[in-house]
C-alpha cells in the first residue's frame, strides 16, 4: 500500500447495529480512513425491499469487500448471522484482512491491533 495513502474499510454486520455502524464509520473517517458499509439498512426498510434488490445490495457489498485493504466485523454480543458469515468467507476467499470489533472472549470494544492503529489521530 502506498504511504500517505489512506486505509479502505468495509464494514461488515448485522444492520440491527445500526448505531455501531454510524459511531464505527465516523470515528474511522475522522481517523483519515476511507470507509464503506451498508447505505441501505435492510432491517429498518425491509418492508420496502424485494428479493431482488437485497441481491443488489449483497452484490454491491461485496464489490465494496473487493475495494477494501480490510474488514471490520461489527459482532456485537458475539453475533454473526448468516449474511455476515457468508460475507466473512468471502473475505477469506479473497484474501482480505478480518477484523472483529469485539473480542471472541470478551466485550471490550476496539480490542484490535488495526482498529487501534486505524484511529492514531
Amino acid at each position: 500500500m502506498e504511504q500517505n495513502k489512506p486505509h479502505i474499510i468495509t464494514l461488515c454486520g448485522s444492520t440491527r447495529f445500526e448505531s455501531e455502524f454510524i459511531e464505527i464509520a465516523q470515528d474511522l473517517t475522522l481517523a483519515g480512513n476511507i470507509v464503506l458499509c451498508p447505505v441501505i439498512l435492510t432491517n429498518r426498510y425491509s418492508i420496502g425491499i424485494t428479493d431482488a434488490q437485497k441481491e443488489i445490495l449483497n452484490n454491491i457489498h461485496l464489490k465494496k469487500i473487493d475495494m477494501s485493504d480490510e474488514v471490520i466485523i461489527i459482532n456485537k454480543n458475539g453475533y454473526i448471522g448468516e449474511s455476515t458469515a457468508k460475507e466473512i468467507e468471502y473475505c477469506i476467499k479473497n484474501k482480505k484482512k478480518v477484523f472483529y470489533l469485539y473480542n471472541c472472549s470478551s466485550e471490550d470494544k476496539y480490542n484490535l491491533p488495526i482498529y487501534r492503529k486505524l484511529f492514531a489521530y
